[in-house]
């Protein structure tokens, strides 16, 4: 089969994948896949075609699919049947009746296709590939180097870059951002990993705040969701929320029903009945506590004990952690406005009375010290004597005697009578 004849899937109105050959690819300039009754004249880079969508003027690495729009797409939106994908910004696996918006990495999506053994940007199953695996059903993507979505029910274990991970599989020991989720194993996650009540995080890339109920499966960046709302391919930090008002938001507002995070500065998870106004950076939220000002990685959470947390403090029910400034531990039910850097106020009194006692020690042993050394120096500035005793090599001021041998001396040997 030549390369201008290669099989592609294409998804069809029910999800199921069909395939076409010899499509319509006049005109396209790179990597155009083709397909049926498809018009993909003019396309500028990398654009798969599908049945029956337009795809026209797609900028960069459109893969498409069936009865979908994705027109516009920024970068590496492979699309899918029946899902909407339109504007999504960086690496949408797509794939027929499947949500696989915002996946991390290259992950090409498709249903029951079998790409073992390609090198780079292989979207299917796709076991033992090198590189961008993006993972599904039931295959093995185990020991894949990096990028790997993972998927139901396979094993990512042992990842080694952005592991989303998905319910009930394994990414224990994964470096680095780890959304988590509901019923799976993240212990031992490095960075980053905020977790949430029966959402769905899986494959989030960076700052996934969860929420309650929502999807937020594969955003990009900076997502704070909130309570039944869709914030799937929004382009720039806007977290939206059903029944809230966030508009003219500057920057990272997470929404959530029924509040106000209206012109929130940055990193807003939101959450419902709270008031989260104004928090500068990653404040996760949670029911009914107050984690206003927080300044970094909040998660909250209602009724827990975060106490002694060293990164990260989600705070805890009815206590108080406004104004934190970095990295505060907790005592339960303690106020804790104002702490610097890694203290909650158990420890700090600690650590006030370890270095009182240390101070003292040091000052009485160095008074010691000096008293034992000023001693030995007059001792040994005094030692002149003489008379049948053996002074030689004495540094100072050594009048000599009879009979004894001062020979050597360094300093004001003055001698005597038949001494050497």
């Amino acid at each position: 089969m030549t390369a201008a004849s290669k099989i592609i899937p294409v998804f069809g109105e029910e999800g199921g994948a069909i395939f076409v050959e010899n499509g319509d690819d006049s005109g396209d300039n790179v990597y155009d896949g083709g397909g049926g009754n498809e018009e993909d004249s003019g396309d500028n880079v990398y654009d798969g075609g599908g049945g029956n969508e337009e795809d026209s003027g797609d900028n960069v690495y459109d893969g498409d699919g069936g009865n979908e729009e994705d027109s516009g797409d920024n970068v590496y939106d492979v699309g899918g049947g029946y899902e909407d994908d339109s504007g999504d910004n960086v690496y949408d696996g797509g794939g027929g009746n499947e949500d696989d918006s915002g996946d991390n990495v290259y992950d090409g999506g498709g249903v029951n296709d079998q790409d073992s053994g390609d090198n780079v940007y292989d979207g299917g199953g796709d076991s033992g590939d090198n590189v961008y695996d993006g993972g599904g059903d039931d295959e093995g993507d185990s020991g894949d180097n990096a990028y790997d979505g993972g998927g139901g029910n396979d094993e990512d274990s042992g990842d080694n870059v952005y592991d989303g991970g998905d319910v009930n599989d394994e990414d224990s020991g994964d470096n680095a951002y780890d959304g988590g989720g509901g019923d799976e194993d993240d212990s031992g996650d490095n960075v980053y990993d905020c977790g949430g009540v029966n959402d769905e995080d899986s494959g989030d890339n960076v700052y996934d705040r969860g929420g309650v109920n929502d999807e937020d499966s594969g955003d990009n960046a900076y997502d704070g969701v909130g309570v039944n709302d869709e914030d799937s391919g929004d382009n720039v930090y806007d977290g939206g929320g059903g029944d809230e008002d966030d508009s003219g938001d500057n920057a990272y507002d997470g929404g959530g029903g029924n509040e106000d995070d209206s012109g929130d500065n940055a990193y807003d998870g939101g959450g419902g009945n709270e008031e989260d106004s104004g928090d500068n950076v990653y404040d996760g939220g949670f029911g009914n506590e107050k984690d206003s000002g927080d300044t970094v990685c909040d998660d909250g959470g209602g009724n827990e004990d975060d106490s002694g947390d060293n990164v990260y403090d989600g705070g805890g029910g009815n206590e108080d952690d406004s104004e934190d400034t970095v990295y505060d531990g907790d005592c339960g039910n303690e106020e804790d406005s104002g702490d610097t850097v890694y203290y909650g106020d158990c420890v700090e009194i600690l650590s006030m009375i370890v270095v009182v006692v240390m101070r003292t020690i040091v000052e009485i042993m160095s008074m010691m010290v000096v008293v034992v050394m000023r001693t030995i120096v007059e001792i040994l500035s005094n030692n002149g004597d003489c008379g049948n005793e053996d002074d030689s090599g004495d540094n100072v001021c050594d009048g000599g005697g009879g009979n004894e041998d001062d020979s050597g001396d360094n300093v004001y040997d003055s001698g005597g009578g038949t001494e050497e």
